[in-house]
């Protein structure tokens, strides 16, 4: 159990390794190989730096703590042991402790809607000597809605002082530093914080594949004679996705060989607490006044506190949207930091397949509900083939007549693809992109659909032996399930393109009903106990 006097020892231990660049194993190790500091103050002090990333988003969203605790290791350590350490308390006392509980809802809150969460955090299953690998390094999205890549460069070599500032090689506008770095620039002036944005590679990936992925689309006399390229991020808080669009599509208007008049973007997340991260985040990432303003006004952000899954063309707010990006919630075993090794976290199987259930209903409504879509990016931060390659070939069995699998082409030296499982042949895996990481990054997937033909997407119900097959022994359990779902499914016929399908009214009321264990379920974040019966009809 922490005491203060370990979160004393550890914030000096932090504010080392910050301030010298040196590795936490130079700083606690003699010449001969024995720990010159306690047990308890290496381990929390490992868990704090794998952490690391997660709890600098985290204060971001109180930043009067953040001044008015100047101990920054101590303030990391704190902020740890309550919201992420084994007992998620703050022991001992003190006036660190007391301005952090001031702020301990807010702070609990917050942390349960990172992407980075600590949900199923496994604390007792961390190795105590396990620590980020040097090579792993800290990226950097220039905000060029704000800054140019030179001009942060230059900023971050001449007035932080680092050593070594890089072009990422497939991102363009992204910079490498090293992991150590995190302090400066986390210090820098509150007038540049908003020129930059503390994103992982790739996460970048899914925004980038949307807007520079695809060749031109077969079907894209479905947009908007202006040429207005009308975008959806269906699951966009905390907002790095949906600003990292936002620039990628306003650097695809200023470009003359592919000139689109205007571009606009709804992000949505359901969540109050959220919304409000999503909402903070575009409002201070967006130019400033001083900008072009004829620049500013072809790019828009709109902002919803809503279910994405409650949303169509037929409301005329969204009629016109061509391109969707859905990044739902996931296991997020593919974070490295929250894990801190180099082995998939084990998920407990109903977890994972209400997860997978989740993805498969908010992939199938981008397909189906929006007239105009011709472009839907599928990703998430799990190395899990349930949730990655699974739902995609659950997808194609009941879409595939309408869409198809894509390579992205910005991404076409990009060695790591998806894994061949059933329902994917090796030509449709080769498609799918995924991280791992060997290749010094979160674990990412990426899927890119595109539609090929106008005739209408007829959900199908998945067959049992397509999902029992799909995954592996975690998702055995759904048979029961899955023969029930198909024994009383409603029977659904395909009209003629010449006659309307059935409304989409009819068509959200069936699907509330078909799909109640997913769209009434509790945040992904909440454990769930217990099985949920679905409604009688």
């Amino acid at each position: 159990m922490a005491s203060s006097g370990a979160y004393q020892s550890t914030a000096r231990l932090l504010n080392e390794v910050w301030s010298t660049h040196k590795s936490l194993k130079t700083l606690v190790y003699d010449n001969d190989g024995q720990l010159t500091c306690s047990k308890a103050t290496y381990a929390l002090c490992t868990k704090v730096l794998q952490a690391q990333s997660a709890l600098a988003q985290l204060l971001e969203h109180v930043p009067q703590l953040t001044s008015a605790v100047r101990n920054q290791g101590l303030l990391y350590a704190v902020v740890y042991e309550l919201v992420a350490g084994q007992h998620q308390k703050i022991q001992g006392g003190g006036a660190v402790k007391r301005h952090v509980l001031r702020h301990e809802q807010a702070l609990r809150e917050a942390w349960k809607d990172l992407a980075s969460s600590t949900a199923d955090y496994d604390d007792d299953g961390a190795d105590e000597t396990t620590a980020p690998p040097d090579d792993f390094p800290r990226y950097i999205r220039v905000n060029t809605l704000r800054a140019s890549t030179e001009e942060v460069m230059r900023y971050f070599e001449d007035v932080l002082k680092l050593d070594s500032v890089k072009k990422d090689t497939h991102i363009p506008d992204l910079l490498v530093v090293p992991s150590d770095a995190t302090p400066a620039i986390l210090s820098s002036s509150k007038e540049r914080r908003f020129d930059w944005v503390l994103q992982d590679k790739s996460s970048c990936f899914s925004a980038y594949c949307l807007v520079h992925g695809f060749h031109d689309s077969p079907l894209d006399s479905y947009a908007d004679s202006n040429q207005t390229r009308v975008y959806i991020d269906a699951c966009a808080a905390p907002g790095n996705k949906t600003t990292h669009l936002a620039a990628l599509a306003a650097a695809a208007c200023n470009d003359p060989k592919t000139p689109k008049s205007n571009v606009k973007i709804h992000a949505f997340d359901r969540s109050r607490t959220r919304y409000e991260s999503l909402q903070r985040r575009v409002i201070n990432h967006m130019p400033d006044d001083g900008n072009d303003k004829n620049k500013k006004s072809r790019i828009q952000v709109h902002t919803v506190c809503g279910d994405f899954l409650e949303t169509s063309s037929e409301d005329p707010t969204y009629a016109n949207v061509t391109d969707i990006l859905l990044d739902p919630s996931c296991s997020g075993s593919g974070i490295f930091s929250r894990e801190g090794t180099v082995t998939t976290p084990k998920m407990k199987p109903d977890r994972l397949r209400a997860l997978q259930q989740f993805q498969i209903t908010a992939l199938r409504h981008a397909l189906t509900a929006f007239q105009h879509v011709t472009r839907v990016v599928y990703s998430t931060c799990s190395l899990h083939e349930q949730e990655n390659e699974a739902v995609v070939a659950a997808i194609l069995q009941q879409c595939g007549h309408s869409w198809r699998l894509v390579p992205p082409k910005c991404l076409a030296t990009w060695k790591r693809r998806g894994q061949v499982v059933a329902g994917l042949t090796p030509e449709q895996a080769a498609m799918l992109i995924r991280v791992d990481r060997p290749d010094r990054t979160n674990g990412f997937f990426v899927a890119c659909f595109e539609r090929f033909s106008d005739v209408p997407c007829v959900p199908l119900e998945v067959e049992e032996s397509t999902i029992l097959s799909l995954g592996n022994d975690a998702v055995e359990d759904m048979t029961s399930e899955v023969a029930a779902e198909k024994n009383k499914s409603v029977s659904l016929s395909i009209k003629t393109s010449s006659q309307k399908t059935e409304s989409f009214s009819n068509c959200k009321q069936r699907k509330k009903r078909e799909d109640l264990v997913v769209t009434k379920r509790q945040p992904a974040w909440v454990k769930q106990s217990g099985k949920q019966k679905r409604r009688k009809r």
